[in-house]
């Protein structure tokens, strides 16, 4: 499929959800390739849990902006970041449904224990909204960049199938971790949310900023910190 022809750059284009995510797959291979000891930080914000039917109160670019600046201020030292906002339709067991948005990241070190403390209290644990590690992060195997990128800069989303558990030792917080598909019907209300949206609007940077072009969905980066 070619998707070189679109530029309407909304979040509800498949075309442009597939283009910004190979652009996004390529800038993480290019820039964290080369990095001894690059993770994923996956970070579940309180303020990323919105009400379904979406009512608008879930910006992906207010929450970009506002996360990408909580997360700068917990770092003592040089690092990069790549990430994006994911979301998911999670369901209770009383079958209430609710949106979350979360943020998938490529970072160029783990963080140390200062800066993952200082992020906790940014992002803190709040059990009455099924939060339960709201911040963690994994070490990147070798070779896995690309298919990390395509995590972190999704073109479709899920629903969780049950709610979020208080998790034991290092099980999935979720009691049952597989994604289901979305129905028509939830589907088309998510496309309609999205469609409010441009599709850069869910990517979050440190240490790299994005370089102005005139096609809204290439994501082309810069160096914006010394090494």
């Amino acid at each position: 499929m070619n998707f070189d022809n679109c530029t309407c750059g909304s979040a509800a284009c498949s075309e442009c959800k597939q283009r910004i995510q190979n652009f996004f797959i390529g800038e993480a291979v290019r820039f964290f390739k080369n990095c001894e000891e690059p993770y994923l930080l996956t970070i579940t914000p309180q303020n990323g849990v919105g009400a379904w039917p979406p009512d608008g109160n879930i910006v992906p670019r207010t929450l970009a902006k506002k996360w990408r600046e909580n997360i700068s201020s917990c770092l003592s030292g040089h690092l990069l970041l790549l990430g994006g906002i994911d979301f998911s339709l999670n369901r209770e067991e009383t079958g209430f449904k609710s949106l979350n948005a979360h943020l998938h990241c490529i970072i160029s070190r783990p963080l140390n224990s200062a800066e993952l403390k200082r992020l906790k209290d940014k992002f803190p644990r709040d059990p009455a909204l099924h939060i339960y590690k709201p911040v963690t992060q994994k070490p990147i195997c070798k070779g896995d960049l690309r298919s990390v990128g395509e995590y972190c800069c999704k073109t479709s989303y899920t629903k969780r199938s049950s709610f979020i558990a208080v998790p034991l030792g290092d099980r999935n917080p979720y009691r049952d971790g597989r994604d289901q598909s979305l129905s028509a019907k939830e589907d088309g209300l998510f496309t309609d949310y999205l469609s409010d949206h441009q599709v850069c609007d869910h990517i979050i940077t440190h240490g790299l900023k994005r370089v102005r072009t005139s096609d809204p969905a290439e994501v082309r980066l810069m160096l914006t910190t010394k090494k």
